[in-house]
C-alpha cells in the first residue's frame, strides 16, 4: 500500500448511535503534514456507541486500538457526556484511559461549562488534566453576522506555570473580510493580518464583495438605495445608490425573480 486506507460504518437510530472505523498507512506514506520519517498508525481501529440520557443529557463511549510503526500498540478507552443545564448553559465532561507498550497507563480528564451570552456570543470555561498536569482555559467568542459586522475570539490558557492566549478580531464589510490576530504559545508570540475579498460579475456590473464561498446572487430595487436584503431571515446588507445589493454567499441555485 502506498497511501492511507479508510473504512467506516455508522448506524444511527432515535435512541442509539453505534459506529466503527478503520484506517491503515504504509510505513513510508507521506503528505505535506506527515513526513515519511514520522511515526504513524499502520493500522487503527475504533468502535463507539452513543445514547441520550433523558431529555437533557447524552453519553458517548469509544474504544480505539492502534498499531504504530515505531511506538508499537496503544489502546484508548474514552467517555464523553454533555448536559444541558438551561436553555443557555451546558456542561460537558470526558475521561480517557490509555495503555501504551512500555509505559504506565495514563488517565486524562476534562470538564467545561458553556454559556450563551446572546445569539452570537458564547463564553466557555474549561478544566483539563493531561499527562499529570492541570490546566484551565477561559474563552469568549462572538461569531460574524451574516451581513456586515464584527466578530471576535479571546482565550486564555493556563497550565502549570505557563500562560498562553489568543485574541482574534474580524470585520466583515460589503467589500471584504478583514482579520487581525495575536497568539502566544509556548513562549512565542505571533501576529497575523488577513484580508480577503472577491469580484462578482452579475447583472451587467462587476461588484467588489466579500469572498464568494458558494453561489451568489443580486438583489435589485432599481433606483432605490438603502433597502435591506435578507437571506434566511438574516440581514445581509442594503442596496447601493443604484438599488443593487450583491449577495456573495449563503445562496443556493434558484429561479430568477424580481422585486
Amino acid at each position: 500500500m502506498s497511501g492511507p486506507g479508510r473504512a467506516s460504518l455508522k448506524t444511527p437510530s432515535s435512541s442509539l448511535s453505534v459506529g466503527a472505523s478503520a484506517r491503515a498507512f504504509s510505513d513510508r506514506y507521506a503528505t505535506l503534514s506527515l513526513d515519511a520519517r514520522d511515526d504513524r498508525p499502520t493500522l487503527e481501529t475504533s468502535v463507539f456507541a452513543g445514547a441520550p440520557l433523558g431529555a437533557r443529557a447524552d453519553l458517548t463511549v469509544q474504544y480505539t486500538h492502534a498499531d504504530a510503526r515505531d511506538r508499537g500498540s496503544r489502546d484508548l478507552v474514552s467517555a464523553f457526556s454533555s448536559i444541558r443545564l438551561t436553555d443557555r448553559a451546558s456542561l460537558f465532561m470526558g475521561v480517557a484511559q490509555s495503555w501504551e507498550r512500555g509505559a504506565r497507563p495514563s488517565t486524562d480528564a476534562f470538564a467545561g461549562l458553556s454559556i450563551a451570552l446572546g445569539t452570537r456570543t458564547t463564553a466557555t470555561l474549561a478544566y483539563q488534566r493531561q499527562s499529570g498536569a492541570n490546566g484551565g482555559s477561559v474563552e469568549v467568542q462572538r461569531s460574524l453576522p451574516v451581513g456586515p459586522g464584527f466578530g471576535y475570539r479571546a482565550r486564555v490558557d493556563a497550565t502549570g506555570s505557563s500562560t498562553d492566549g489568543l485574541v482574534d478580531v474580524q470585520y466583515q464589510g460589503p467589500w471584504g473580510r478583514y482579520e487581525a490576530s495575536w497568539e502566544r504559545a509556548n513562549g512565542d508570540s505571533t501576529t497575523v493580518l488577513n484580508a480577503a475579498g472577491g469580484l462578482v460579475a452579475i447583472g451587467g456590473t462587476v461588484f467588489a464583495t466579500r469572498p464568494v464561498t458558494d453561489g451568489f446572487a443580486l438583489i435589485q430595487v432599481p433606483g432605490v438605495a438603502g433597502v435591506r436584503g435578507y437571506v434566511n431571515n438574516q440581514e445581509i446588507g442594503r442596496t447601493n445608490a443604484r438599488g443593487d445589493l450583491p449577495v456573495p454567499d449563503r445562496c443556493r441555485s434558484a429561479p430568477r425573480s424580481r422585486l
